[in-house]
């Protein structure tokens, strides 16, 4: 990658030793080499903080292999008590406090499920593998359908003031959240994209959408301008995702409702002697 005269290069073996190749034209000129590491610049940037630290993992591009120093390194801080981190340059940090990482898990299933699946641990890897066993699936508990209901009616006001983007943004969300507990805890962009698609809403035009979602996340302009038939077309599918957790919750409440009436039969009919 080349601009304003940096080059960003691999290094490359040579011998018995690496090279990294220039442009031409910085033949006889000096260059300065410096070697990048993620994990250097999280634990140095993080050093003042550490005794409130139990535990640093890098999580996306910087964890999946070797990428370009011009992106981010993505961070999540496990902390015992609030940290006051300003801004940390070439750092986007997320910071979970210990006795609430089972809450955080819950009300961000899809953030949480993508960042402990491909997280590298910095320090205290024990912890990390205890936080890969917090459920994010399973019951698709009371609070998330309110959380979808409050997601739609930020859109709908986002919307109604033509911010399209961040309604986008807030109903993609939701969207992510409900693939992870739907697919039993795990995240995947094939996953949702599936799921949106099954319902009517084509795939390539969700990956637009799902790219204004990305864009918005990183506080950055999206490319694409999202329109007003998108967000329809959004909220259709939430909707959607709401029927079929009153269904759920419908028929769970009559499968319980079944089980305790039989319970009760069977508990009146051992008190007068007779089997059930």
């Amino acid at each position: 990658m080349k601009e304003r005269g940096r080059v960003v290069k691999e290094v490359k073996p040579s011998g018995n030793s690496g090279s990294v190749y220039v442009p031409r034209e910085w033949i006889g000129q000096s260059v300065e080499v410096r070697l990048f590491s993620a994990e250097s610049l999280v634990l140095e940037a993080l050093y003042p903080y550490v005794d409130s630290i139990v535990g640093i993992y890098l999580f996306g591009p910087h964890a999946r292999g070797p990428c370009s120093p011009d992106l981010d390194v993505d961070v999540l801080v496990v902390a015992e008590r609030e940290l006051s981190v300003e801004r940390l340059e070439g750092i986007n940090l997320v910071v979970v406090l210990l006795d609430e990482l089972e809450a955080y898990a819950g009300a961000n299933p899809a953030e949480y499920s993508g960042i402990v699946n491909e997280a590298v641990p910095l320090m205290n890897g024990q912890l990390l593998e205890q936080m890969r066993t917090y459920r994010v699936d399973g019951e698709l508990s009371a609070g998330f359908p309110d959380a979808v209901a409050k997601s739609l009616a930020i859109a709908r006001s986002l919307a109604l003031e033509g911010d399209y983007a961040s309604a986008a943004y807030a109903l993609v969300q939701r969207l992510k959240d409900y693939s992870v507990l739907s697919s039993g805890g795990k995240y995947s962009y094939e996953h949702l994209e599936d799921y949106v698609s099954g319902r009517g809403f084509g795939k390539e035009r969700f990956r637009k959408l799902f790219e204004v979602y990305e864009a918005k996340k990183r506080d950055s302009e999206p490319a694409y301008g999202v329109s007003s038939e998108d967000i329809a077309g959004l909220y259709t599918v939430l909707e959607q995702v709401l029927g079929s957790l009153a269904d759920k919750s419908k028929a769970s409440s009559e499968d319980s409702s079944r089980e305790a009436l039989l319970d009760r039969a069977r508990k009146y009919k051992e008190g007068c002697g007779s089997a059930v």
